[in-house]
């Protein structure tokens, strides 16, 4: 049984995984045999140009007049540190130079740096003030994730780049704003959301946003862990929610999908507050774990549009009782409505052809299931632990010789006598 796709944790697995045993990113075996310290015990370069080292009881602390660069992991898990100076002489902030620096509450960002390098700030749980110096041109990624105190955001002219997952699970945010000549993003109408002004992708949200029309793709990560969003309209322009888009919003009860919209992301939509999904024609695939876990999800419909219904779509959705599959789905995934326990019966329509393994396994309310194709491909323990499972309907005219013979075959003997003909 291959359940690799299974996250228990998705705050951990659904991200990058820097643990790469070839990578260490902190600094704290380093060799600071060539650094010198100054009296608070901050570790600089020969030249004083580059920070390399903080310790750890640190509270407050102002960088040295021309120290250019803040290397990486510099102040990283420093979390008794409530306070940074930043001089006008730095010029770049390395990656994870104040990772987990929960103590921190506000910081200001000369527009000296040019760089802020991937999880520059990331885990600064603390911090709810941010100032982003005009003059910034790169924030990489995860620069400021899980920074869930953070209230508000306000892009420069100056910045040219905005990374992955940049602002994800900032689940405090309430304003966002970009400034009106940057070249690059835009807040259009105000609607507080940062917007890729090229490709039209909305790159980050927050509770307060509202989709203008003219978007065209909702962004990985863009509203990820946003707790206070409560609804959504997404409009028609959108063709795309990428992947973990509105990942863990738990409070997000309703959405309403516009008629553009032709993909679903990866885990777009798992562990979220939606109670009922309404997917329109025009979308073509749902992602992986796209609705994953979703704990008030009563009812789907599916448009009959929608060819791919990924790997564990539906996966664990306890609450989950209809569901309506369109009428050109093809491919059912692995695991794809596992655990839907308060399941009681399915219809798979003549066009699906294949069935993959576990893909109804642990429902273990479900009583009945209709097929309708003779030609469809049943993966191995498609209805595994489904307990009350007592008839599986069947076109008239076949017989059991034939379903011996055809790809029903996986299903037998342990359903044999639970064939019912039409």
């Amino acid at each position: 049984m291959n359940t690799s796709f299974i996250n228990e944790d998705w705050e951990d697995e659904d991200l990058v995984d820097f643990s790469d045993d070839d990578c260490d990113f902190s600094n704290d075996d380093c060799d600071f045999s060539d650094a010198q310290a100054d009296e608070f015990g901050v570790k600089y370069s020969q030249n004083w140009e580059k920070l390399l080292k903080a310790p750890k009881n640190l509270q407050s602390y102002a960088i040295k007049v021309g120290c250019k660069i803040i290397d990486h992991g510099a102040f990283e898990d420093c979390k008794k540190l409530k306070s940074i100076e930043i001089p006008s002489s730095v010029t770049s902030i390395s990656f994870f130079a104040f990772n987990g620096c929960t103590g921190l509450m506000s910081v200001e960002i000369p527009g000296s740096v040019k760089r802020l390098e991937d999880s520059a700030f990331d885990g600064c749980s603390g911090l709810t003030s941010v100032t982003i110096g005009n003059g910034v041109t790169s924030i990489g990624d995860f620069a400021f994730f899980e920074c869930s105190g953070l209230k508000s955001i306000e892009i420069p002219n100056s910045v040219e780049y905005i990374g992955d997952s940049a602002f994800a699970r900032d689940s405090s945010l309430t304003s966002i704003k970009v400034a009106s000549h940057n070249r690059v993003y835009d807040s259009r109408n105000d609607c507080n959301a940062i917007i890729e002004k090229s490709s039209g992708t909305l790159i980050v949200g927050c509770h307060n946003t509202e989709i203008p029309n003219g978007v065209k793709c909702i962004g990985s990560s863009a509203f990820q862990c946003s707790s206070g969003l409560k609804s959504i309209e997404i409009p028609d322009s959108v063709t795309s929610i990428g992947d973990y888009a509105f990942l863990g919003c738990k409070n997000l009860k309703t959405i309403k999908i516009g008629h553009g919209l032709k993909t679903i992301g990866t885990s777009a939509f798992e562990s979220s507050g939606l109670t009922n999904v309404l997917i329109p024609n025009r979308v073509n695939a749902i992602g992986k774990e796209a609705f994953r876990e979703c704990d008030n999800l009563k009812k789907v419909e599916i448009g009959n549009g929608v060819k791919d219904i990924g790997e564990g779509a539906f996966y664990g959705c306890e609450t989950l009782v209809t569901v309506r599959i369109g009428s050109r789905v093809m491919y059912i995934g692995d695991f794809a409505f596992s655990g839907c326990i308060r399941l009681t019966s399915v219809e798979i329509p003549s066009s699906v052809t294949s069935l993959g393994a576990y893909a109804f396994s642990d429902c273990t309310g479900l009583k009945s299931v209709e097929i309708t194709n003779d030609e469809i491909d049943i993966s191995w323990a498609a209805f595994s632990g489904c307990e009350k499972l007592a008839k599986i309907y069947i076109p008239s005219g076949w017989s059991f010789g034939i379903l011996s013979r055809a790809r029903f075959k996986k299903l037998l003997p342990e359903y044999k006598d639970k064939f019912v003909v039409r």
